[in-house]
């Protein structure tokens, strides 16, 4: 499951999802797996193989996780718990929308134990979050990223298990916006 805002969700017109590439990167290596979520692009793709792109995805533009975690049980009923979830951009959107850090890192660690609770074997693969377009940094944002990068490790340690990892990823060294 690809779970999070616009970077998940994408727009093919404006913007790509990493989700495209990933399954081309995936299907020419002979994984076997199959995207899950109650969202899904209505952009066609093309073909690799002959085999049409999976565009099931949980991603969410302008969301924030507040609005995530409210609604991440409801959709897991719908979708099944998934094995591996690819979460990005945690608390970008709070940030964006001025909203209380506290409140953002509270709900980006219950959208973490949520999914443990669906599946207690899950891998989680969580966003250390790239930051905004650079002409949308303020000083303030870069702080709240900041911040947020650290503490997403302290999730993914505190809330990593024999059985379900969290594995925090650095996508912000190198980011730039194009």
């Amino acid at each position: 499951m690809a779970l999070g805002t616009s970077r998940v969700a994408g727009d093919r017109s404006r913007y790509e999802s990493f989700r495209y590439e990933l399954w081309k990167d995936l299907t020419e290596n002979n994984w076997t797996f199959d995207y899950i979520g109650t969202q899904f692009d209505e952009t066609s793709y093309p073909l690799l193989n002959n085999l049409s792109f999976d565009t099931d995805h949980e991603g969410r533009a302008g969301w924030t996780s507040g609005e995530i975690l409210n609604v991440i049980t409801n959709l897991l009923s719908q979708t099944g718990p998934p094995d591996i979830v690819l979460f990005s951009t945690p608390g970008g959107n709070d940030a964006l929308q001025n909203l209380p850090y506290s409140q953002a890192l509270l709900s980006v660690n219950g959208i973490v134990v949520a999914l443990q609770n669906s599946n207690p074997n899950v891998t989680k693969i969580i966003e250390q979050e790239a930051p905004a377009r650079s002409d949308a940094m303020t000083p303030e944002l870069t702080n709240y990223f900041n911040q947020l990068k650290q503490d997403v490790l302290t999730i993914a340690t505190e809330n990593s298990t024999k059985s379900s990892q969290v594995i925090a990823v650095d996508m912000f060294t190198g980011f730039t916006d194009s």
